[in-house]
């Protein structure tokens, strides 16, 4: 939550700068379906970087390189590491198909 609400507090600062020609801001906002039925099961599934639903999903965001993003349907499991450090280790910090 407090990841989200910075999110949020940067987007709004950096408006005012994009309204005025000065800056892009590129903005998105994607469904990753990263949820799962079961406590423990994503984490498990981001623990190594071999989960394809994972990868495709690293995979766009890559190519779209927004400068803020909000991830929908993401189980978080705050347990270092967090499922967020996960998928930012094993999947968005590795590059995929080019």
């Amino acid at each position: 939550m407090k990841r989200l609400l910075l999110a949020v507090v940067a987007a709004l600062m950096l408006a005012p700068a994009a309204a005025a020609g000065e800056a892009e801001v590129r903005f998105a906002t994607f469904n990753a379906s990263l949820n799962r039925g079961a406590e423990g099961q994503l984490r498990a599934d981001l623990s190594t970087p071999m989960n394809a639903q994972a990868s495709a999903v690293a995979e766009v965001i890559q190519r779209v390189r927004p400068d803020v993003l909000l991830v929908n349907e993401f189980d978080f499991d705050p347990a270092p590491p967090s499922t967020l450090d996960l998928f930012h280790q094993n999947y968005l910090m590795v590059p995929h198909n080019g």
